[in-house]
């Protein structure tokens, strides 16, 4: 009973922590990813068609037409979105309802899983607090963007593989679920590809050690792994890779990874805007482990070498998953565009803090020292995570982009009016900070990159060989030191040459409109055939 009443509270406390961070920071939250989420589901929804009609990264651009086959990220979220849609939802609320869902969802399965490893239930809701009043559990429980889904997906694979352990009786459904879910991961968001080896590793020692369950375990296998070569076939047809992107620009070196990773455990633990400096909490909470630490040493002596009682067998299959996760990202980090660790080490926090409720639940240790350091340490932490959930939310790029475009051109004509009537439906723009521009116009955008992210020459001769090949006649660059700071922009010799007044012009390009907050530059011999005098 105390069990089910725990979990009541616990959820009703995750619902409200998303009512109450829409209210604080809005929602559904959007970022420069989300626009491309967006656009792929809208075109499922209203043409059936896997693609986008905003390129940004170098497979995208290399297309060199409009609309471009969506293949740098996997088609599974845009599907989730253009169905629920069906409903009558907007895209946006379709896609809030799946990264809340997934939220709630996550809190569920790791309450889960840390009583399925042996976790006292008083000190699993403990530690489950720590997921609900996180500061990125919250943001991705509303963002539109694959974060919050994966995390549940990494956590149902866990608690199936946990559940189906060799004590509990033979149910073929878990085994079924163990393999959907991982290539379910994988069609949300690219690492979850680091989850199928263990996946297939698990069904394929199931089916070896279990002759009862070797039809289920093949039959998930082959599912799984059916479904993952389907999207790796279909990259490899529109983008040339059976990665769909990631391909171009360079990676990261290893220090840079090293280090990032070593930057992350604080921010997982106290967020991303919570200062780590000598505070009284910081102070607490480090006295706290100490004598968690030292009973569990007390303990380990006691039992020779083993906590109060063993864990499940399944733990080493869940330590064997977050290491091949781990190692995935970390060789995706070196060898790809692919930056901030946080967004790909957040889905494991959550599996971590359940098997920590199950280790301190195995500690020996007076009930009173527990009751007191465990009450202590949990408020220390969520005193300094406080700081990044209070901390004000980003401003959304279109909120600014529409502030911009909001400027006058022309007595009486905001840049938004200027170029809606100068563009057809179809014509594409090129753009600094296209990604949103493309969301406010719903015209085809070519969105410039970073530099950092790039192999393609992003120099003048480069963008009139783009423009061309795309039949664009407008670039859109900032004026410098105004609202908009775009690294693609200031990183980029031709376009902060452009955006600098003092500049000069190159001969193919003229100024068509102007603004204090942004340049339209036309390109004469960039136009369609129709249009060309």
């Amino acid at each position: 009973m105390a069990t089910k009443l725990y979990l009541g509270i616990l959820l009703a406390l995750a619902v409200l922590g998303l009512w109450w961070n829409n209210q604080h920071q809005g929602g559904p939250r959007i970022s420069n990813d989300s626009y491309q989420y967006l656009d792929a589901a809208s075109n499922l929804a209203n043409n059936a068609c896997g693609c986008t009609r905003l390129a940004h990264f170098d497979e995208q651009v290399a297309a060199g037409q409009m609309p471009v086959p969506f293949t740098h990220f996997p088609l599974g979220y845009p599907l989730l979105i253009a169905g629920l849609s069906k409903t009558g939802l907007s895209l946006e609320m379709s896609a809030y309802f799946w990264s809340a869902a997934s939220y709630i969802l996550a809190l569920w399965l790791l309450w889960s899983i840390a009583l399925e490893l042996g976790a006292k239930p008083l000190i699993a809701a403990g530690f489950s607090l720590l997921w609900i009043f996180h500061d990125a559990s919250l943001a991705y429980g509303s963002i539109v963007g694959t974060e919050a889904p994966i995390t549940a997906l990494i956590l149902w694979i866990a608690l199936l593989i946990i559940r189906d352990s060799p004590h509990y009786r033979e149910r073929p459904m878990l085994l079924m679920g163990i393999g959907i879910g991982g290539v379910a991961a994988y069609w949300i968001r690219y690492a979850g590809l680091f989850l199928i080896p263990v996946a297939a590793a698990y069904l394929v020692w199931v089916a070896l050690r279990r002759p009862a369950s070797r039809f289920s375990a093949l039959a998930s296998l082959a599912i799984m792994t059916v479904l993952m070569v389907v999207l790796q076939v279909r990259n490899i047809h529109y983008s040339g890779t059976w990665r769909g992107g990631f391909a171009s620009g360079a990676g990261h070196s290893l220090r840079e990874v090293i280090v990032d990773t070593l930057k992350v455990i604080p921010r997982l633990l106290f967020g991303d805007s919570t200062p780590i400096r000598l505070d009284p909490w910081f102070i607490l909470l480090f006295i706290c482990v100490l004598i968690a630490g030292w009973f569990a040493i007390r303990t380990l002596v006691t039992n020779k070498g083993s906590l109060n009682a063993p864990m499940p067998p399944a733990i080493i299959w869940l330590s064997l998953l977050c290491a091949v996760y781990i190692a995935g990202i970390t060789l995706a980090a070196l060898t790809s565009i692919a930056a901030d660790l946080r967004r790909y080490y957040l889905p494991l926090y959550p599996l971590v803090l359940a098997v920590s409720s199950a280790l301190v639940s195995r500690i020996e240790w007076p009930r009173r020292v527990a009751s007191c350091a465990l009450a202590v340490a949990l408020v220390s932490v969520l005193s300094l995570q406080s700081h990044s959930v209070l901390a004000p939310a980003p401003t959304a790029p279109h909120v600014e982009m529409q502030q911009v475009l909001a400027s006058e051109v022309q007595p009486g004509l905001t840049a938004n009016q200027w170029l809606l009537s100068h563009t057809a439906p179809e014509e594409v723009i090129f753009s600094v900070h296209g990604q949103p521009l493309h969301y406010l116009l719903q015209r085809p955008v070519v969105s410039v990159i970073n530099p950092n992210y790039t192999a393609r020459k992003d120099d003048g001769p480069g963008y009139r060989k783009l423009m061309g090949a795309f039949q664009a006649r407008y670039l859109i660059v900032f004026s410098s030191g105004k609202k908009i700071e775009a690294p693609e922009q200031t990183k980029n010799p031709f376009l902060s040459q452009l955006a600098s007044s003092e500049a000069g012009t190159p001969n193919w390009l003229t100024v068509a409109a102007r603004s204090p907050e942004l340049i339209i530059f036309e390109c004469g011999s960039c136009k369609p055939p129709s249009q060309l005098q």
